[in-house]
């Protein structure tokens, strides 16, 4: 809606580069969902990769106040396998999940989204 197409495209790059660093931050989680839900639907996607890429960034956002939101929105964006992988590493932690005030509603959506692919699969 503001700035130029090229502006746009520089600030998405930036972020999807700098997206460990922004996520360091208390308010790292509601910069990326600002991001997420703003950009194009391209852009959506390499951010959200980039978020998915390290274990620890979903992890850190998964337990934080601003930042559980942006994991979910993480996963609900990404797609296929890369949405599976995303998940597998969360998996992999959902003791630490359910640990967190915040954390406990990603791994509660974990394992809803599993419940449900476990019963199309199934045919039910």
């Amino acid at each position: 809606r503001f700035g130029t197409e090229k502006h746009k495209y520089q600030i998405v790059r930036s972020i999807e580069k700098n997206v460990t660093s922004i996520c360091r931050h208390g308010f790292g989680g509601a910069v990326i969902k600002t991001i997420i839900t703003h950009a194009t639907p391209e852009d959506q996607m390499w951010i959200a990769r980039a978020c998915a890429q390290d274990a620890q960034v979903m992890l850190a956002f998964s337990r934080a106040r601003l930042g559980h939101t942006c994991a979910l929105l993480v996963l609900e964006t990404l797609q296929g396998r890369e949405r599976q992988q995303a998940r597998v590493k969360l998996e992999e932690h959902l003791e630490s999940l359910r640990a967190s005030s915040n954390g406990i509603l990603v791994a509660d959506f974990l394992e809803t989204e599993c419940d449900v692919l476990c019963s199309e699969v199934r045919g039910h």
